[in-house]
């Protein structure tokens, strides 16, 4: 390649560099007017990423003329032994159901506005005072209805408060020695 023939080259380029650097920096308004020109239609999208890559590939390809008809037929090719449909199947086209032998089976699962699980066997009534001595320091823990306060926090779980207190994971139930009462099952 001959020198003129490399600084014509720089110079066709050069101008789509400059765009695409300049895609870089504008702010989303100017990136939608900037679709508007470049695709002649409004811009659905309003991701900026998105809108610059679209944007950028429009200007090369408008520039250096798209792909080539070789490439337009493979992809058609690909596109007919594709199984993945990325559009809707014409009405007409759409094969035939059989109807339903029986009605689906509807499920109304109503919200709770308690909690759905059962209150734990093992657990004391509300307002009980549970206490540990844990290396020789007394543990005082109130039993809430839904969770368990200690030294004025509250903890969701046995467990969770077990591992405050011995600083390593404890089983809740087992750390507190809390056994079902008599005539309850788990």
């Amino acid at each position: 390649m001959t020198e003129a023939q490399v600084n014509e080259a720089r110079s066709t380029i050069s101008p789509i560099a400059t765009q695409l650097v300049e895609l870089q920096t504008l702010p989303f308004k100017d990136l939608r007017h900037r679709w508007q020109e470049v695709f002649g239609e409004p811009a659905k999208s309003n991701n900026k990423d998105y809108l610059r890559r679209r944007i950028a590939y429009r200007i090369q390809e408008l520039a250096e003329g798209g792909l080539s008809e070789e490439a337009k037929i493979r992809i058609e090719e690909i596109n007919r032994d594709m199984p993945l449909r990325l559009s809707p199947m014409p009405e007409e086209a759409r094969p035939e159901l059989p109807e339903p032998r029986e009605p689906a089976t509807v499920l109304e699962i109503p919200t709770p506005s308690a909690p759905s699980q059962p209150r734990d066997p093992r657990l004391p009534a509300a307002g009980t005072t549970l206490k540990k001595t844990y290396r020789g320091e007394l543990h005082e823990v109130i039993v809430r209805e839904a969770t368990f306060e200690y030294r004025g926090q509250s903890y969701r779980s046995l467990s969770s408060l077990a591992k405050q207190i011995a600083g390593c994971p404890w089983n809740g139930y087992s750390f507190f020695n809390l056994q079902p009462q008599k005539g309850t099952t788990l």
